[in-house]
C-alpha cells in the first residue's frame, strides 16, 4: 500500500504555488491499495475537496474510490485553488505540458462527436423533406375526412332547410380542414423530434472537449484538438 498526502506542506509530493490559498497545508491523501486500487480522502476541515465528473461536473467528496487519470480540485476551481490528475502524486514528468494519452483520448472523442453530427444532419435532411410534405398531407386528409361530418338533405326539405344545411356542411368541411391543416404539421414535428432527439446534446458534448491539462482546462476547437495543441497553456499531445 501508498500513501501521498497532498498539500502545501508536501512539496515532495506535488508543488502547489502559494498563490493557491484555498489549499490547505494537508489537504487530501491519496492511497493506492494492495489490490491496486486508488483512494482519496480529504484531510482539511476548511477547505472542500472536489472530484471531477466524466461530464466535467465537480463533486465535493470526503472519501471516494477513483482512478489514476481522475482529476482532483482542492479547495476551489479557479487560481485560488489547484487542479490535478490522480496518478501526478507518482511523479511529475520531464515535460509537464506534454499530455499525449489525453489528447489521443479527445481526438477519439471528437471523431466519434462528428460522426454523430453528420449522422444527426442526415436524418435531419430526410425528415425535413417529411415535413415539406406536412401539408400537402393535412390537404389529402381533409378531403378525406371532411365528407365524413356532411349531413345528407332529407327528401322533402324546404328551400330554406337546404340552405341552412348547406351552410352548416360548409362550415364543418371547412372547420375539419383547419383541424387537418393544423394538427398534422404540429404531430409530424413531434414525431421528428422524438426521432432526432435534442440537438443541443451536440453543444453539450462540445462544451465537455477542453484542455487536459488541469491547471488549464479551456475549452479546445476542432483544430486543436486535432493538431493535439492547447493555444492557451501551449499543452501538447
Amino acid at each position: 500500500m501508498q500513501e501521498f498526502i497532498v498539500g502545501k506542506s508536501h512539496r515532495e509530493t506535488l508543488v502547489i504555488p502559494e498563490t493557491s490559498y484555498a489549499v490547505s497545508h494537508e489537504h487530501a491523501k491519496i492511497t493506492i491499495l494492495d489490490d491496486g486500487a486508488w483512494v482519496v480522502e480529504s484531510l482539511s476541515n476548511t477547505n472542500p475537496l472536489f472530484v471531477q465528473q466524466p461530464d466535467g461536473q465537480l463533486v465535493q467528496v470526503g472519501r471516494k474510490r477513483i482512478t489514476p487519470d481522475t482529476i482532483l480540485v482542492l479547495g476551489a476551481n479557479n487560481s485560488a485553488g489547484f487542479r490535478f490528475y490522480a496518478r501526478n502524486v507518482l511523479g511529475q514528468q520531464s515535460d509537464p505540458l506534454k499530455f499525449k494519452q489525453e489528447f489521443l483520448a479527445l481526438q477519439s472523442e471528437l471523431e466519434t462527436l462528428q460522426a454523430d453530427e453528420r449522422a444527426f444532419k442526415k436524418k435531419s435532411k430526410i425528415w425535413d423533406k417529411v415535413r415539406m410534405f406536412g401539408s400537402g398531407l393535412a390537404l389529402v386528409l381533409a378531403f378525406a375526412i371532411a365528407p365524413l361530418f356532411v349531413e345528407d338533405i332529407p327528401a322533402g326539405a324546404t328551400p330554406e332547410q337546404e340552405l341552412q344545411l348547406t351552410k352548416s356542411n360548409s362550415q364543418k368541411e371547412m372547420n375539419a380542414t383547419r383541424v387537418m391543416m393544423v394538427c398534422v404539421p404540429i404531430g409530424l414535428s413531434i414525431l421528428v423530434g422524438i426521432v432526432l432527439g435534442d440537438r443541443d446534446r451536440f453543444a453539450e458534448r462540445r462544451k465537455r472537449l477542453r484542455c487536459p491539462n488541469p491547471q488549464c482546462n479551456a475549452r479546445l476547437g476542432d483544430d486543436d484538438i486535432a493538431q493535439g495543441r492547447c493555444p492557451r497553456c501551449r499543452s501538447h499531445i
